[in-house]
C-alpha cells in the first residue's frame, strides 16, 4: 500500500466487496485495510463515490445533506 510521501509502504490488503452504509447512503466495494492507529480512514475514492462533504468546522461528514457526526 503506497502512502502519500511515496517512500513509505504499509502491508495492507483489499477485502472482498462488502456493503457499506452510512446514514441513508450505501455502497458496495472492496475496502483497503492497513495497520494504522486511526479509528477509521475513508479513502478519497469512496468519499467521492458517495458525494460526501467534509465539514471541518462542525467536525462531521455530510452525505446527501445528512450529518454523520460521531
Amino acid at each position: 500500500m503506497q502512502l502519500a510521501d511515496k517512500n513509505s509502504v504499509l502491508k495492507g490488503f483489499v477485502t472482498q466487496p462488502i456493503h457499506v452504509q452510512r446514514g441513508k447512503q450505501s455502497s458496495r466495494g472492496g475496502i483497503c485495510v492497513a495497520p494504522i492507529s486511526d479509528e477509521m480512514l475513508l479513502g478519497h475514492d469512496l468519499l467521492r463515490h458517495i458525494k460526501a462533504l467534509i465539514d471541518l468546522h462542525a467536525d462531521c461528514l455530510l452525505i446527501n445533506g445528512e450529518s454523520t457526526q460521531h
